[in-house]
């Protein structure tokens, strides 16, 4: 969900198990620095946010159409938002 200033999403703390939530979050949309798509995981878009903080969250999208909108969304909202793809081999 993104209000007008913050962003509340589910904790994903499994890397390896992104599915699995277990409480929200509530991040201020100035603290959201980066994006990255970490590619299809089970027929969901993977995508990490703050990848390179210590705190970084998951977020799942069940469509590609749906990670473009939420993308559009927050580049909207914070224009300085850097957006990365991790390389696959």
């Amino acid at each position: 969900m993104i209000e007008i200033q913050v962003l509340s999403i589910p904790t994903r703390p499994l890397l390896s198990l992104p599915i699995f939530a277990l409480a929200r979050v509530r991040l201020r949309m100035e603290e959201v620095r980066d994006v990255t798509y970490a590619g299809s995981w089970m027929g969901m878009e993977h995508v990490l946010l703050n990848n390179h903080q210590p705190d970084r969250q998951q977020l799942l999208f069940d469509a590609v159409e749906a990670r473009r909108r939420f993308f559009g969304i927050l580049k909207l909202r914070s224009p300085g938002l850097r957006i990365y793809r991790i390389q696959t081999r």
